[in-house]
């Protein structure tokens, strides 16, 4: 799966294309991070190796109420092929978005560093691999660059393996 994200002067527009062809336009929230918080997701959900969390569920087939298709043919019983991934992945979905909140929660602090997105992390409560925290961090970081770089209309391509 891939996704490719225009930043727009409002709601970035995101589209994932799933490997069964099926294109989903990802509806994002109201708030206004940078880079957007489906973004973030993407970033630490891939670097932590969170395959069941939002990304990792979309591209096993799951559609959430916050996605709308957009283009090609979805197989057949697809609807509830999606809410059985959504409910076999509730817990990692949950701990995905922990994880993911304290990077966010990290990353948008007055001073971002790792520091403090290890006190975040160790008292999510969460499991999460710490091995892949550093590199994941410098991810993000590099990310949140990128994107600040970005001018209106020009389009990112991020890659799910």
């Amino acid at each position: 799966m891939h996704v490719n994200v225009e930043k727009t002067s409002g709601r970035p527009i995101v589209i994932a294309i799933r490997d069964d062809g099926v294109r989903l336009r990802v509806l994002t929230p109201d708030r206004k991070f940078s880079p957007p918080h489906d973004l973030i997701h993407f970033i630490v959900e891939k670097g932590m190796g969170l395959k069941r969390g939002f990304w990792g569920s979309i591209a096993a087939g799951a559609k959430f109420s916050s996605m709308e298709i957009i283009d090609g043919r979805q197989k057949r019983r697809a609807n509830e092929r999606s809410r059985q991934i959504i409910k076999a992945n509730e817990r990692s979905l949950s701990e995905a978005e922990a994880i993911v909140g304290a990077f966010q929660t990290a990353l948008h602090s007055v001073a971002p560093h790792e520091e403090g997105l290890w006190r975040l992390l160790r008292t999510s409560g969460r499991k999460f691999e710490g091995s892949l925290a550093p590199a994941t961090w410098a991810q993000l970081l590099s990310f949140k660059a990128e994107w600040g770089q970005l001018a209106v209309g020009e389009v990112v391509r991020l890659e799910w393996e």
